[in-house]
């Protein structure tokens, strides 16, 4: 187990058996079920503080059209909704990412909002775009020109398992 796992479940601390298997399936696998220690589930907002939230996201207009745009498609409920663009935005800016790697575009929301806060082609700002669905990126480089990030956005389409081992093997 790593440090961490020795550290916060030594066998002292568990109490049970059966949760000492459970931890070390955890530590080994990466966990994700259901009775996994480390899985705390999503944070539970109550309506006053996610109406706090969403008063204070700062959505640019291209994701917000494009979120109108997307709502009324097929699949809609894979559109991730503007506080999480946003995070995902902040993200890219405090650690300074030149590149991600995106798998699953849909309609671009989480690309568009991601390739506004990478620096400019010219600078090394890329988003390697992975999708299996061509309609989804019809939708999507719309958005990206209209957002001015198509220049940084380079689709990928096809099976994404398969996208990501090309990347791996092309760096």
């Amino acid at each position: 187990p790593s440090s961490h796992v020795a550290r916060h479940a030594s066998p002292r601390r568990l109490r049970s058996r059966r949760q000492l298997r459970r931890f070390a399936a955890a530590a080994t696998d990466g966990g994700g079920t259901e009775d996994d220690p480390w899985n705390k589930g999503p944070i539970d907002l109550d309506a006053r503080l996610y109406g706090y939230l969403l008063r204070h996201t700062r959505e640019p207009d291209v994701l917000r059209e494009l979120r109108v745009e997307t709502a009324q498609l097929r699949g809609s409920q894979m559109q991730v909704p503007p506080e999480q663009g946003a995070f995902m935005r902040l993200l890219v800016e405090l650690t300074g990412a030149k590149r991600v790697v995106e798998v699953g575009t849909y309609t671009g929301s989480s690309s568009v909002a991601m390739a506004l806060a990478l620096p400019s082609a010219a600078d090394g700002g890329k988003l390697v775009a992975c999708d299996s669905s061509e309609p989804s990126f019809e939708v999507a480089r719309r958005y990206w020109e209209k957002a001015g990030v198509a220049d940084v956005v380079e689709e990928r389409l096809g099976d994404g398992k398969a996208t990501l081992a090309a990347l791996v093997r092309e760096q």
